[in-house]
């Protein structure tokens, strides 16, 4: 079954799991029995439907952060520049969003990692799930 293949109320499902706290809170969401979205779950094209909308959630939120990390900056170069006390709050929302960057770069790495060994060990084995 591809991705193509799948219900809007499926397609529903897996946008509401990727944005919900936990499975029983995307199944309300989506007006789904937690049974019925288990069951979708063991689908490989629910499963890569999931990663895909996970994929795309992660990058709108590195974009998101990167357009931030570039105020963050500012913000710690004219803190350092005015040497003001009442600077102490920006700073740390600025170094909150840079750490908050980087975390997220590192995560978006990761997963290209994990995804080209995933195709590179389905090539090999002829594997077709992951």
């Amino acid at each position: 079954m591809s991705q193509n293949e799948l219900t809007p109320r499926q397609k529903r499902f897996a946008a509401e799991l990727v944005a919900a706290k936990s499975l029983r809170d995307a199944c309300e969401q989506a007006g789904v029995s937690e049974a019925t979205a288990k069951r979708w779950l063991k689908q490989s094209a629910m499963r890569a439907l999931v990663r895909e909308l996970s994929h795309q959630m992660l990058e709108e939120l590195t974009r998101r952060l990167r357009q931030l990390g570039g105020q963050a900056a500012e913000t710690l170069e004219q803190a350092m520049r005015s040497g003001d006390a009442s600077w102490s709050a920006r700073i740390r929302a600025a170094d909150s969003v840079l750490g908050h960057l980087l975390k997220v770069s590192e995560l978006l790495e990761l997963e290209e990692r994990v995804s080209w060994l995933e195709e590179a060990l389905k090539g090999r084995s002829g594997r077709h799930e992951p």
